[in-house]
């Protein structure tokens, strides 16, 4: 019955991009091509719904009609795009994923740190292919803010038996970045990942450790004498300022980088924020109180399924969360993509456990 109804539903949208004209565009080719994308979204996003987390399911849609409403520019299209591309990722993974193969995406993870870190380790020593101005110990990422991103993503599939022993070379890879300036996010919500999986041993004192320190971290992050600290802080001043002025819709799906090109905001802040550094900010920005709304929504139904045997892609998504608060991570295909693989294995898991008990 159900792949019956997508194969209606797929008619339907069929007969609806080869008839309609959207008012947006008046060149018909572009208007078959912006109803195909519409249509492969809503498809996607009724499958999402059946197979994998409704809530997800709701995201899609709205950014779907982000896009268009109230704005639609190059950077709405463009983004729509990698969110489609991240839907397809993930509804593949929650149809074909069984909780048995999980290790082999969580052994790519620990194959993909490793490989950071040694690269990262030959340009301390000066051999690098990739950046020749040398100097760089970013990995095979471009920043450090990204490499520390992506080895804090990547953490949870080292507490495994026989890949736990490299969990010291992952450490090295935060400590060859420099400090804080350059992994503190990282670093931060690798913490918060090793606190979450700590609870699968029930010792109560960990989650008053774990509180006490996210209190701590958060409090010497916020007052850490850095210009990249205090700017942030500026940003998401002038952003949330902003965007209540703009109402419940937001300013549209990817239009952070076009509201901040603006010669007068780029002026008072010093320079061009094309992103916000905090995907959760950034989401309410261009998407309105809706997307906040999903989000919460989305992390309740994980709240009310939560048990031990997704212990893994808990303390991951735990990392995800506490990373987008300060950096981009959704913003950066690799990073983007291992956080949907952990969304994906998460949703798998919680499901399968479910359909045991």
């Amino acid at each position: 019955m159900l792949r019956r109804n997508i194969i209606i539903l797929a008619a339907l949208l069929l007969i609806l991009t080869a008839v309609c004209r959207v008012p947006i565009s008046g060149n018909v080719r572009l208007s078959f091509q912006l109803l195909f994308q519409i249509s492969i979204a809503v498809l996607l996003a009724y499958a999402i719904w059946f197979f994998g987390n409704k809530w997800l399911a709701g995201l899609l849609i709205l950014s779907t009609i982000s896009c268009f409403y109230p704005t639609l520019s190059i950077s709405s299209f463009i983004t729509f795009q990698l969110v489609v591309f991240g839907a397809v990722w993930y509804l593949i993974l929650v149809y074909a994923l069984k909780p048995k193969w999980v290790n082999i995406l969580l052994d790519a993870m620990c194959i993909i740190a490793l490989c950071n870190v040694l690269y990262q380790t030959g340009q301390r020593f000066h051999f690098d292919l990739i950046y020749k101005d040398g100097g760089k110990t970013v990995g095979l990422m471009s920043n450090p803010n990204e490499l520390s991103a992506l080895l804090a993503f990547c953490l949870p599939a080292f507490f495994r038996k026989t890949w736990v022993w490299f969990i010291p070379v992952v450490v090295l890879g935060f400590l060859t970045l420099g400090g804080a300036k350059g992994s503190f996010g990282g670093v931060v919500a690798s913490l918060a990942a090793v606190t979450v999986f700590l609870f699968k041993f029930e010792r109560k004192w960990i989650g008053i450790a774990g509180i006490a320190g996210a209190i701590i971290v958060g409090f010497l992050f916020f007052n850490y004498n850095d210009g990249a600290t205090s700017n942030r802080l500026k940003v998401w001043l002038v952003g949330w300022n902003l965007y209540r002025e703009n109402g419940f819709f937001g300013f549209g799906l990817g239009n952070w980088s076009v509201v901040f090109f603006d010669s007068e905001l780029r002026q008072v802040l010093g320079t061009w924020f094309a992103h916000a550094h905090n995907d959760l900010l950034q989401g309410v920005f261009e998407m309105g109180i809706s997307f906040a709304v999903l989000t919460v929504g989305y992390f309740g139904s994980i709240v009310r399924r939560i048990n031990k045997k997704a212990i893994l892609s808990l303390a991951a998504i735990t990392a995800i969360v506490v990373n987008s608060l300060v950096n981009f991570p959704f913003h950066i295909a690799i990073t983007a993509m291992i956080a949907v693989t952990w969304m994906a294995i998460l949703d798998v898991e919680l499901n399968d456990s479910k359909a045991i008990s």
